[in-house]
């Protein structure tokens, strides 16, 4: 039998990692804890928690650790936005993991941060 060729995705059409971090900006350590800071009050402000996968940015990680959100698997991190008081929720993960994270908590805002 033939392979099907209806628009299937292959491997050479996702981008490879290296492709993907080339394109991502550069901060110097200023901007960068500066920018760190600033998602600290907007979480507060908005009455957010951010749940965060292990596999994100080390600082993504940091930033959930000390405001009180949690770095976890993708089923923790929905069982602990559920359990969590805030209004909303910040799902740093793919998107099955903010879809998760609606499905147990339907009442809340659930966002989730892309690289535009």
């Amino acid at each position: 039998m033939a392979p099907s060729t209806a628009s299937a995705t292959t491997v050479r059409d996702i981008p490879a990692t290296a492709q993907v971090t080339a394109s991502m900006p550069r901060y110097t350590v200023a901007e960068r804890l500066a920018a760190i800071n600033r998602i600290k009050r907007l979480l507060k402000a908005r009455d957010a928690v951010l749940v965060a996968h292990y596999y994100t940015d080390p600082d993504i990680q940091l930033i959930a650790d000390e405001t009180g959100g949690c770095v976890s698997d993708s089923l923790d991190m929905a069982r602990f936005g559920q359990e969590h008081a805030a209004s909303t929720l910040v799902v740093a993960g793919v998107r099955f993991m903010g879809e998760t994270a609606k499905i147990l908590s339907p009442e809340k805002r659930v966002l989730m941060p892309t690289l535009e």
